[in-house]
């Protein structure tokens, strides 16, 4: 069976400190979206969304796109709901991952055209410009992978520095999505430690819970730069970056044998509850 490519996301790539170096080359975005054309088969369901199927999903991923493009294109000061604003969606659903890969495509020419550091609403922590190339790259990549284990039983390969950027980007939104803060304030697992490890980046990320809700520290190794936590922590799960993002968003299960878990495994299997998105 031939190798699938890793998709090219160069125009959403985007580190928060230098904002503009991911933009570069943003004309060639999103090629997977055009090349994968889940609209050849848009009824077909996806497993990982139980009742929603691949017009659904290209519906989806497009409302996000072009909800955040123009948020970022009129530096908009207060919320807009994606439901408010006409999207132009094709009647025919075959015809959808064209306007897909039109939609994302103007929208990263948004972002590239946009003062990172300009204002603007935004659902996290960071109302500005700079926060949305991560969100959309995170949200393409859990979405393409939800084509990937519908059309052919495994997500497509994930640059492995993308992944660990996207873990990044999710852990520091957690705490802004309502539905997880809440069930993270009641989950009174206060001092248990989780520890996730990408073993193709090295990346290390230790999670203390308590407080009602967690922090998270992003280190390397052995050296998870964590030194107010405990060496050993309760559960650590060790796996690929990209499979590490799927097991957070929920589109594998803490037992799934990608994974590699030691220590007690009811905090994660808690977290991930609490945080299901």
């Amino acid at each position: 069976m031939a190798r699938r490519a890793a998709p090219d996301l160069r125009g959403l790539r985007a580190h928060r400190g230098h904002p503009r170096r991911g933009l570069r080359g943003r004309r060639r975005a999103h090629p997977p979206l055009r090349r994968g054309r889940p609209g050849r088969r848009p009824r077909h369901p996806l497993p990982t969304r139980p009742g929603r199927t691949l017009a659904d999903l290209t519906r989806d991923l497009g409302a996000l796109h072009h909800w955040a493009g123009h948020l970022v294109g009129t530096l908009a000061g207060a919320r807009v709901l994606p439901g408010d604003l006409p999207l132009g969606l094709p009647a025919e659903p075959a015809a959808r991952a064209d306007w897909l890969a039109t939609t994302a495509d103007a929208t990263v020419r948004a972002l590239g055209a946009a003062d990172p550091d300009a204002p603007v609403w935004s659902p996290g922590g960071d109302p500005h410009v700079r926060s949305y190339p991560p969100r959309l790259l995170r949200e393409t990549l859990v979405h393409l992978a939800d084509a990937g284990i519908a059309l052919h039983g495994e997500p497509g390969p994930v640059d492995p520095r993308t992944a660990a950027d996207a873990v990044d980007d999710l852990l520091a939104d957690l705490p802004y999505v309502p539905r997880a803060a809440e069930a993270l304030a009641r989950l009174d697992r206060d001092g248990a430690v989780i520890r996730l490890a990408a073993r193709d980046t090295g990346t290390v990320w230790t999670l203390l819970l308590g407080g009602g809700g967690f922090t998270w520290t992003r280190g390397t190794g052995e050296d998870p730069a964590v030194p107010a936590v405990p060496a050993v922590p309760s559960v650590r799960v060790d796996a690929a970056a990209g499979e590490l993002l799927l097991l957070l968003h929920g589109r594998f299960a803490a037992d799934d044998p990608r994974f590699r878990r030691t220590g007690d495994p009811e905090p994660l299997d808690a977290w991930l509850a609490a945080t299901a998105l």
